[in-house]
């Protein structure tokens, strides 16, 4: 399986969870990530099933899955602001711009 190199083809944001409940448990052990413009059971981004993870730890899961598109973004912004020939004030914003290259790399299926 080849992996997409860049976040240019991903499902268009903001994306949100949906899962039914059945007495208090998520129904099936499932719970959907999906694009808002259309119904989820036509574009899921994500299923999550549950094997050991419990409902509150699978829904969390999906909710982080979820951010991405915003996440994302805002990774992007940052990166501007740390722009090239930008010099860091002090460790932490050494640190910090490391840290979102990083991010930005693993999100497009690179390694930093």
């Amino acid at each position: 399986m080849s992996k997409q190199s860049s976040v240019d083809n991903i499902s268009k944001g903001p994306w949100h969870v949906e899962y039914e409940l059945d007495d208090d448990h998520v129904r099936n052990g499932i719970v959907f990530v999906c694009n808002p413009e259309t119904e989820c059971d036509q574009t899921v981004i994500a299923t999550l099933s549950k094997f050991d993870a419990t409902d509150e730890e699978q829904k969390a899961n999906a909710y982080l899955m979820a951010s991405a598109p915003e996440t994302y973004a805002l990774l992007m912004e940052m990166n501007l602001y740390f722009h090239e020939g930008y010099t860091p004030a002090n460790k932490y914003e050494q640190g910090l711009r490391d840290r979102v290259k990083a991010a930005m790399a693993k999100a497009k299926g690179k390694s930093s």
